[in-house]
């Protein structure tokens, strides 16, 4: 979770902020907002905020073929990340995401060293045995994924080793399914059985059904995973079981709700029906049911997935599986029956009321469906209504991740002004520099140049930190 911070300019740094830059640093500033998005992650004082915005700020230097600046971005993040103190799950993830962007930039040898950095706040922290094995087993995974079968078996093994330690039935469980999936991952299927025998037979040992029904879902994943479905459907349907004699009504909802979601996930869209109409509350059985539309959608069965989507009674739920649906109609080039769709998704939407941080989301996420399909207007329409509800946002955490996803659709529409004054009006300047960072990007994909109103809103965006 970012914090808002106040601060601490340094160096020439400070100089260029509160003296007022030279004459060559503002024109090299003002060539595109992505100099400023790097400006404003440097100001970062707390090393976790500011490492996830130099990924952010390099990864977008990288993806407009400034390759060598994004990796020199991206090699600043590393020295920050390892500064990180007292937050070894944010030092191990970050260092790990680095690893990835190395990686798809084509730099193995980095990747590797960056990942090795990873496992030593993987190994220590302090949340104890769960969060390690579930650090360790992701870079792992990260291994096999770059071609290091060998290395990655030994972390994994390493990870199972201390996940044996672990005293609480249910988490132990878990963790074993978690190092299963990753040694199928790397093509070691009969060690990832082996370990989920082991999983099994441990979740048995759990007693109370809030605890065990989760368990025994996470397993029956994981044998999805290593092929035998047979026996993957057969401990869901127990988990299933488990989940309804639960008494606590909130836990056997979110029991209920992540059954049901694992089902369809694996394409048993029956049992995944069944399993969501047994959920009383709306928003939860919306849910499962906007997961179950995604899934048919992704099969290509629209006519199910809007028959099914017109059944959800959550505003918000409804809204998200219409919104699928006619992306896919988009993208299949049926253009008519998509923006019929989209409607319908944007009526829902905008009887959203349980949050409005959810409700302006929604919108914006809509209206850059209408963008891209052409309707410029419509889309620009939509983003003032979403626009105009996370302006009642009282809280700024909540009202600050709306305003990015506004902030970049309007850029996606070409209304960089609009897009620019957005970010100007959040408040946590980590957020603020990876908004303006996907801003950039935009800009740089159009081909179009910083006019002079842009660079007087970037500039007041940098005087806004004084």
């Amino acid at each position: 979770m970012k914090k808002l911070l106040f601060p601490v300019i340094i160096g020439w740094l400070a100089v260029a902020l509160l003296v007022g830059l030279s004459r060559a640093e503002e024109a090299d500033v003002e060539k595109d907002p992505l100099a400023y998005a790097l400006q404003l992650a440097q100001t970062l004082q707390y090393p976790g905020d500011k490492a996830w915005a130099l990924i952010g700020v390099a990864e977008s230097y990288v993806e407009v073929g400034e390759r060598e600046k994004g990796l020199e971005i991206l090699s600043q993040a590393v020295e920050v990340a390892k500064r990180i103190d007292y937050d070894d799950l944010n030092k191990a993830s970050s260092l790990t995401e680095m690893a990835v962007k190395y990686a798809e930039a084509g730099e193995k040898d980095k990747a590797l060293e960056i990942l090795s950095q990873a496992l030593e706040p993987a190994r220590n922290l302090a949340s104890g045995l769960i969060k390690n094995t579930d650090e360790m087993a992701k870079i792992g995974g990260k291994y096999a994924e770059f071609g290091e079968k060998a290395k990655a078996s030994k972390i994994l093994s390493e990870a199972l080793y201390l996940a044996k330690k672990i005293e609480d039935a249910h988490s132990k469980a878990k963790a074993f399914a978690i190092i299963a999936d990753k040694f199928a991952e790397s093509g070691e299927q009969e060690e990832a059985r082996e370990i989920l025998s082991e999983a099994l037979e441990v979740a048995k040992t759990v007693r109370h059904p809030v605890f065990k029904a989760p368990a025994f879902a996470q397993i029956a994943m994981s044998y999805v995973k290593v092929g035998d479905e047979d026996r993957a459907f057969e401990i869901l349907s127990e988990a299933f079981e488990l989940a309804k004699r639960i008494r606590h009504p909130f836990h056997r909802t979110t029991k209920l709700s992540d059954i049901a979601t694992k089902y369809a996930q694996a394409g048993q869209y029956h049992q995944a029906l069944e399993v969501a109409n047994t959920i009383k509350v709306l928003s939860y059985k919306g849910g499962a049911l906007a997961e179950i539309v995604t899934n048919y959608a992704e099969a290509e069965e629209y006519d199910r997935a809007l028959e099914l989507a017109k059944t959800i009674e959550d505003a918000h739920n409804k809204a998200e599986a219409l919104t699928v649906i006619a992306d896919k109609y988009f993208e299949a080039g049926e253009k008519d029956k998509a923006s019929e769709i989209l409607s319908e998704g944007l009526q829902a939407a905008k009887t959203i009321q349980r949050r409005a941080d959810v409700k302006a989301w929604a919108l914006a996420r809509i209206a850059g469906k209408y963008a891209a399909a052409g309707e410029k207007d419509k889309a620009l329409q939509i983003l003032s209504q979403a626009l105009e509800a996370a302006r009642a946002i009282e809280y700024y955490r909540f009202r600050d991740w709306p305003y990015a996803k506004i902030a970049v659709e309007y850029a996606q529409a070409g209304e960089y002004h609009q897009a620019l004054e957005v970010v100007k009006t959040m408040e946590d300047v980590g957020n603020k520099a990876e908004t303006l960072a996907k801003i950039g990007l935009v800009y740089a994909q159009a081909g179009v140049k910083v006019d002079e109103k842009a660079k007087k809103i970037l500039r007041e965006i940098i005087e806004d930190l004084e």
